[in-house]
């Protein structure tokens, strides 16, 4: 089985190339860099670079991409994480009105693409940040999620996808019947079966799942869940 936030198919006997300005950033919507203060300005190029690096081989409908160039963005994924290490260890957790839209996503791509000791260790600052308020709660979420999946531990929040039967279904969760509570906590605005039906086109059955989770546990190597 394989993990995924989003999950996607794609098929070609051609060899993947990234595609030319896939995402152009010059057109993604900024409603705050007119707040960003003057001493952070320096970081809007590098932000830039940044995001850019950080989806060269990542396509959501051509996952063979970043399958071809998988140690090519290893390489730029490692480059990325010192860079953004070095801005959070110096400022601390940057909001949109520090960084930008862009900078923002620069900033939670790199870390839900970090390795596992990088995650590891933001952890427990994103869950302060949060308590702050200078965090979005949606990100964090899927930022624990992801973690606790990498370390065979259930998820609590069910913003992490597997194939089982070649169907999308949740990686085991922690308390199906508890989700939507957690999750309207941290700010999702959409109940969880909406939000995969929307995704994946197809229906969840919540009594269905429930009855698949100890093979879904048994195949994933559920360790204690928290």
């Amino acid at each position: 089985m394989a993990l995924f936030s989003v999950v996607c198919t794609y098929k070609t006997t051609k060899r993947a190339k990234p595609t030319d300005n896939k995402i152009d950033f010059r057109k993604f919507p900024e409603f705050y860099s007119s707040m960003i203060p003057d001493s952070l300005k320096y970081l809007i190029p590098i932000f830039d670079t940044i995001l850019s690096d950080d989806q060269k081989y990542r396509e959501i409908n051509n996952p063979l991409l970043l399958e071809e160039n998988k140690q090519e963005q290893i390489m730029l994924d490692s480059i990325n994480t010192i860079k953004v290490d070095k801005i959070l260890t110096k400022y601390g957790w940057l909001t949109y009105r520090q960084t930008g839209n862009k900078g923002n996503l620069a900033l939670t791509s790199v870390l839900l693409h970090a390795n596992l000791m990088m995650q590891e260790k933001y952890l427990p600052f994103l869950l302060e940040a949060l308590k702050e308020k200078k965090v979005n709660g949606i990100f964090v979420s899927t930022f624990e999620d992801r973690l606790n999946a990498r370390k065979h531990k259930l998820q609590r929040y069910g913003t992490q996808v597997v194939y089982y039967k070649d169907k999308p279904t949740l990686y085991p969760v922690l308390n199906i019947d508890s989700i939507d509570h957690w999750r309207k906590e941290r700010g999702f605005l959409t109940p969880l079966e909406f939000t995969l039906e929307n995704t994946f086109k197809s229906a969840f059955d919540r009594k269905e799942y429930k009855k698949i989770l100890p093979v879904l546990i048994e195949s994933w190597k559920i360790k204690d869940s928290f």
